[in-house]
């Protein structure tokens, strides 16, 4: 018994210490995730996209882009970062030239690895959309409506499905928003701004 409990009070500090640890590299991953996929992912391109989002009329919508390569499909917004250039900013910056959106960067929402790529992709909260954007002659841009809360999250995003690019990392992006549309729809939008933008 006595042993039991003195083996108990060892192990006590350690858990505390790895729990401690793995909370400092999950915060650091937040803050930093390109430096950290660029850890986890070395040799593979770095890359960011966002899931640009608005609330209209008390329900959740989000902007994709039909592929340059593949017209018939749709795809986030995303592309490789620039030497010098912060995740978020990238992120941003790819939204805006592949679908004439401008807005707030919300939480990362992935990392998606491929075997060549790795992608953090961030929630945008849509506060402007360009009438003139640099690839507005290569791509199309189309709300899709994910619902209202409290609506069932696999219908909501059954009709991105239908015509999102069927390549595993689209897919799993998606995956990573059906995981998280509650919260995002809780959020409804930049902070600041109430849910009827």
């Amino acid at each position: 018994m006595a042993a039991a409990s003195l083996h108990a009070n060892m192990l006590q500090p350690m858990l505390a210490t790895a729990t401690a640890a793995a909370l400092v590299i999950l915060g650091l991953a937040m803050l930093y995730p390109a430096q950290i996929a660029r850890l986890i992912g070395r040799g593979r391109k770095q890359r960011a996209g966002c899931l640009p989002l608005r609330m209209k009329n008390g329900n959740l919508q989000l902007l994709l882009v039909t592929s340059r390569r593949a017209p018939q499909w749709y795809t986030f917004p995303a592309g490789g970062i620039e030497p010098g250039e912060m995740c978020a900013e990238a992120a941003a910056r790819e939204t805006l030239e592949e679908a004439g959106a401008v807005g707030q960067i919300g939480r990362l929402v992935s990392c998606i690895y491929s075997a060549h790529a790795c992608t953090s992709m961030f929630a945008m909260w849509v506060e402007t959309e360009l009438e003139s954007w640099p690839e507005q002659r290569e791509r199309k841009r189309q709300w899709f409506d994910l619902g209202e809360p409290g609506s069932p999250v696999k219908s909501r995003l059954d009709g991105v499905r239908s015509v999102l690019m069927p390549k595993p990392s689209q897919q799993n992006v998606l995956c990573a928003c059906e995981r998280l549309v509650d919260e995002l729809l809780s959020e409804g939008g930049p902070p600041g701004k109430s849910n009827g933008m």
